[in-house]
């Protein structure tokens, strides 16, 4: 009697366990779950003291930088929120973002803009994003390799980064025993602009054979081009870079901006690069057609002074190399970066009396901006 008494216990207890585990969520359609991809997003290898991504792509913004914009289909501005407020899901890189409002149609994502919490619009986001005034100067976020190829902490800059995507249908999902409509969206975050960036500037005859025996940089100058999706050039072009006044009685042996030895490439010797290890010179430019870069120059002759003292080099043509094809480029496009150095010889000096164009063929490298996930330890609760 007792072991049927026992029996009918336990299966008093599965039963109750039971109801538990089965209990149907609720529905609610009156809010929405919306999961969000940020297609450009990479994970780097750490490293003591920054971080190292693959070698063509650099990082514009933090994961925890990104300020997503949710819309209605107007690109009315509904709610603002930012990484703390959603589900991360570091295995699918997503964030879900749950209970948001039904009328919900797109998404955009800003990273590096200040006034983000009050846009009002989608359109006023991309006006922001295409704002060359507010992002000429700035370089680009997180500087992740050292042109040496040694890690460099990261620094942070405000190159506004921008994406948008409409909303689709993926089914349901439940959150805290709740079911709801779930869409999706794909955005890929990158600066609008175009960017230039020289490594160095090295001069690669002999001076032993020269008349002049050093050679002051001025300035840089990239004329500027046509604007994509427009008439005629930047309003800021062209883009300059001043580095140093020269004249015959400069201090030859303590100006800063001189060549003096020939450069060897390879090496990275002899040659003149930003102060700090790892940095450009730079322009963050409004996407255009490929324009003439001069480099300005005060020759030194220590003998006699009946020459002319300022030369200059250009650059007229830029070329991407991959393996042992050259491909002209035409125009400097949205979210690149066109990194490249001037090596120059006495061959490529302007003409003394003549205003001609020499051709300095420039080895491009062409980089990709992507989203730095440094958050791969942050995740909050809930189920998708």
């Amino acid at each position: 009697m007792k072991k049927y008494f026992y029996t009918a216990l336990a299966l008093v207890a599965m039963i109750g366990c039971s109801k538990d585990s089965i209990e149907t969520p609720s529905f609610d359609d009156s809010v929405q779950s919306i999961e969000i991809s940020i297609e450009n997003i990479t994970t780097p290898t750490r490293a003591e003291g920054g971080i190292t991504p693959a070698a063509t792509e650099l990082a514009c913004a933090n994961m925890e930088d990104l300020i997503f914009l949710f819309a209605d289909a107007q690109g009315n501005i509904k709610a603002h929120k930012d990484l703390s407020d959603g589900d991360l899901d570091n295995t699918k890189k997503t964030i879900t973002f749950h209970t948001m409002s039904a009328e919900i149609a797109q998404v955009g994502v800003i990273a590096n803009y200040a006034g983000a919490e009050s846009l009002n619009t989608l359109a006023a986001a991309e006006v922001a994003w295409k704002d060359e005034t507010a992002m000429i100067d700035n370089p680009y976020r997180n500087i992740a390799v050292s042109l040496d190829g040694s890690t460099t902490e990261s620094i942070s800059y405000g190159v506004v980064a921008y994406g948008v995507d409409d909303l689709d249908d993926a089914g349901t999902c439940t959150h805290d025993n709740v079911q709801y409509v779930k869409k999706t969206a794909a955005v890929t975050v990158a600066p609008h602009m175009a960017r230039i960036e020289i490594e160095h500037i090295g001069y690669k005859d002999n001076f032993a054979n020269k008349a002049y025996k050093k050679i002051g940089v001025k300035s840089l100058s990239l004329e500027g081009g046509i604007v994509t999706g427009a008439n005629g050039k930047s309003t800021l072009a062209p883009y300059v870079h001043t580095l140093g006044s020269f004249h015959h009685d400069t201090n030859w042996d303590f100006a800063p901006y001189v060549l003096s030895a020939t450069h060897d490439h390879s090496a990275k010797t002899n040659m003149l690069a930003p102060t700090e290890t790892g940095n450009v010179w730079s322009w963050n430019i409004l996407p255009q057609k490929v324009s003439n870069l001069s480099t300005y120059l005060y020759l030194y002759y220590p003998n006699h002074t009946a020459v002319i003292h300022d030369r200059k080099v250009t650059i007229n043509e830029y070329f991407k190399v991959d393996g042992t094809t050259n491909t002209k480029i035409e125009s400097f496009d949205s979210g690149n970066i066109y990194r490249f150095a001037i090596d120059f010889t006495d061959d490529n000096l302007d003409p003394e009396k003549t205003d001609d164009f020499i051709c300095v063929e420039c080895t491009v490298s062409i980089a990709n901006w992507v989203i730095n996930d440094i958050t791969v330890d942050f995740v909050t609760g809930g189920t998708i």
